[in-house]
């Protein structure tokens, strides 16, 4: 059995094609029964999106995870998936009926936001992303919805492969972003 990830990183490199392999073992399932995974993904939330957990009070990580904790759902939204192989966390991905920036006069508030969006640095450009975005469009459809925002400052390109168009830029906390929606 794989106990971490460098050894995961090592038969995923012996195997030559990390990509092919990955989305064959990557297994993704809501985080409410994986909750072993939940001090791992919010702390890189956390450090990724520091300054925007700053805006919402949450000026350390024990409040992060708290919040986090109080606000998944295993049906309803906000809801987070993360993606895993064995025991070990790649990436995640949720859906929820906002984003930091629900304020938007232009967003039809009926339809939900692709966010918490995050692959472990070790597992980037492996293939984890596609699989995640790829069980997110399922998902929505199985909850009848038809249509998904995001936001975006550099993955503009890995979106579009999936049928996300860019219908404004917004500026927040001195970054550009795209606003992107996709109808299917």
């Amino acid at each position: 059995m794989v106990t971490n990830n460098s050894q995961l990183f090592d038969i995923v490199n012996e195997k030559g094609d990390d990509e092919l392999l990955i989305c064959s073992l990557i297994k993704i399932d809501n985080i409410v029964n994986h909750s072993e995974f939940i001090p791992i993904i919010v702390k890189w939330f956390y450090d990724e999106w520091y300054t925007s957990y700053l805006d919402f009070g949450l000026d350390n990580l024990d409040k992060a995870i708290f919040d986090f904790e109080k606000s998944i759902q295993r049906e309803n939204l906000p809801v987070c998936y993360v993606g895993y192989i064995n025991n070990t966390v790649v990436g995640t991905i949720g859906l929820d009926f906002k984003d930091t920036h629900n304020n938007l006069d232009n967003i039809d508030k009926g339809i939900p936001w692709v966010v918490d969006v995050f692959v472990s640095k070790d597992f980037r450009n492996k293939g984890v992303a596609k699989e995640l975005i790829k069980f997110i469009i399922e998902k929505a459809k199985e909850l009848k919805f038809d249509s998904l925002y995001l936001w975006t400052v550099d993955q503009q390109d890995l979106y579009k492969q999936f049928g996300w168009v860019e219908i404004e830029k917004i500026m927040y906390l001195g970054e550009l972003y795209s606003l992107m929606l996709n109808k299917f």
